[in-house]
């Protein structure tokens, strides 16, 4: 199986606005886990939307 290679054309961009103290989280966290903050916010995002249950 070969491994497919994202490129920018395969991503959407969003401009967003934080608030101060969650842009320094999100900052400092990602450099704990030594990504970017946008991967930061791309896993944080998954996380949330994977954990929401379907309504019935």
């Amino acid at each position: 199986m070969t491994e497919r290679i994202l490129v920018s054309r395969d991503f959407e961009q969003y401009h967003l606005r934080l608030p101060a103290d969650l842009h320094e989280k999100l900052k400092r966290l990602a450099a704990d886990n030594r990504r970017s903050m946008n991967s930061e916010i791309v896993i944080a995002i998954e996380k949330h939307v994977q954990g929401r249950r379907p309504k019935p």
